[in-house]
């Protein structure tokens, strides 16, 4: 999984989510430990707004992953996959 190009994804979704840069900021937190601590939970970026923790979880190697709480999917480019 190309975890640098779905964290730009989620970031993304962030903004136009109109969310604010303290909220980023935290979020960002949030992924690098779960990056750091494989055992933790890669976040939802939408979940995360309503105040809610949830798992993205992987469905395939060519770039989508679906949150498994509130079941919205996110599309990102995967080079690594080509």
């Amino acid at each position: 999984m190309a975890l640098e190009y779905m964290f730009d994804e989620t970031i993304g979704q962030l903004n136009s989510q109109s969310a604010t840069e303290p909220q980023i900021k935290r979020y960002q937190a949030l992924w690098n430990e779960a990056v750091a601590h494989p055992g933790y939970v890669l976040p939802c970026p939408r979940c995360y707004l309503k105040g809610r923790s949830s798992r993205l979880k992987s469905l395939s190697d060519e770039g989508v992953v679906v949150c498994e709480a509130c079941g919205n999917r996110f599309e990102y480019d995967n080079p690594e996959a080509q």
